[in-house]
């Protein structure tokens, strides 16, 4: 999980200052960049470890969590300007 959302609060960071919705919007964009780079990994946590490199190509289902949690954030926001 922490593979979305650690770019994500980077992402939420750097872009305060243009405002929620630009900064909510550029959040979702990292998580997503951030859960897809999770598919060269191999797990090493979690249930993923058990099946360790036939897992390699596969997105971490915590990292899709993740970036749902962004993605869903950012469309709320923008539906309600």
């Amino acid at each position: 999980m922490l593979d979305a959302l650690c770019p994500a609060v980077e992402a939420l960071e750097c872009h305060a200052s243009e405002g929620l919705t630009q900064a909510l919007a550029a959040a979702a964009v990292a998580a997503g960049e951030g859960a897809e780079r999770t598919r060269g990994m191999t797990p090493r946590h979690g249930r993923a470890a058990y099946y360790g490199e036939k897992n390699l190509g596969r997105l971490d289902g915590g990292a899709v969590a993740g970036q749902l949690i962004f993605e869903t954030l950012a469309a709320k926001d923008e539906a309600e300007d």
